[in-house]
């Protein structure tokens, strides 16, 4: 899964958005994260919608700023909740790609007080994310003079926070705006090559029914393999996968669970905040906030 993101410094005119489709066409990026779109909030040109069917933009009343978050026909995409800065400056989408979840942040800091803004961003991000958290955009911030300075250098691989999902990730070259994009590749599934040993989840051990269930799975494994012909380390060394599966089965299934909820929670505070513009009230205000604190707590508490 290939994400680009890119500064274009405005995509008002016919030639800059061709031109922005001609290398999206060449990197055959899958996520694109788009700042100072300068759209105005009462128009967004349509940017590639065969390719990109999934459009999001936050515009400012005048034709400054702005973001856009691009997702391709070619993932299996569903979009769960969007939250955009009526001032144009970021979205922050949650949905699932490929049957896992995402919270996609693309953010356009401010020339100044970066700090400031990042620390209101980093709460708001906080209080509603969920499943794997990925922040682009541009930061206004120089971390290295040496390669983030006007000066023309090479391509090269910065480091991600993902590194084991973590393929690539490439400086581009543009010729038509005065920043140039970022390529990063991630796995879309764990390399499990990079994964340390299997280990119990000791919460399975403390659900009874469960433990129930394993000891009857494990009678009827040794009454049926227990015979004349199996000798009685074979049938003790193959139970071990056996009750292995059986645990990393009802694990993933706990994971499952545990995943679901958040979503559906934040599906809920969407209907809320939605009912609450058409018909406001101190009932529907009021259970919006427990609602945000009940997913901010279950945020923390990861």
């Amino acid at each position: 899964m290939k994400i680009y993101t890119h500064n274009v410094r405005g995509l008002n005119t016919p030639h800059k958005r061709h031109t922005l489709l001609k290398d999206l066409k060449t990197s055959q990026a899958d996520i694109i994260c788009l700042q100072e779109t300068h759209f105005q909030s009462t128009t967004s040109p349509v940017l590639g919608k065969a390719t990109y069917p999934h459009q999001y933009h936050a515009t400012a009343p005048s034709k400054r700023k702005g973001v856009s978050i691009l997702i391709s026909r070619h993932l299996a995409f569903d979009e769960i909740t969007v939250t955009k800065d009526p001032h144009g400056r970021y979205i922050i989408l949650i949905c699932t790609i490929n049957s896992s979840t995402y919270t996609i942040v693309n953010t356009y800091m401010p020339n100044a007080n970066q700090c400031g803004y990042l620390h209101n961003l980093l709460k708001l991000i906080t209080s509603t994310q969920t499943g794997t958290t990925i922040i682009y955009g541009d930061f206004n911030q120089i971390q290295d003079p040496a390669l983030d300075s006007t000066a023309q250098h090479t391509p090269h691989r910065n480091k991600s926070a993902h590194l084991n999902r973590a393929v690539a990730c490439e400086i581009g070259t543009s010729a038509w705006s005065d920043h140039n994009p970022v390529e990063l590749t991630l796995a879309d599934h764990y390399n499990y090559k990079n994964r340390g040993p299997w280990r119990l989840n000791e919460q399975l051990l403390t659900d009874p029914q469960f433990i129930q269930s394993l000891r009857h799975d494990m009678q009827t494994y040794f009454h049926t393999n227990d015979t004349p012909e199996v000798t009685p380390l074979t049938l003790w060394m193959t139970h071990k996968p056996v009750i292995r599966g059986i645990l990393i089965r009802r694990a993933a299934h706990l994971k499952k669970q545990q995943q679901h909820a958040p979503i559906q929670n934040l599906k809920r505070l969407q209907d809320l905040h939605r009912t609450n513009q058409i018909t406001p009230s101190k009932a529907t205000r009021a259970e919006i906030t427990d609602l945000q604190k009940q997913i901010h707590t279950v945020n923390f508490q990861k």
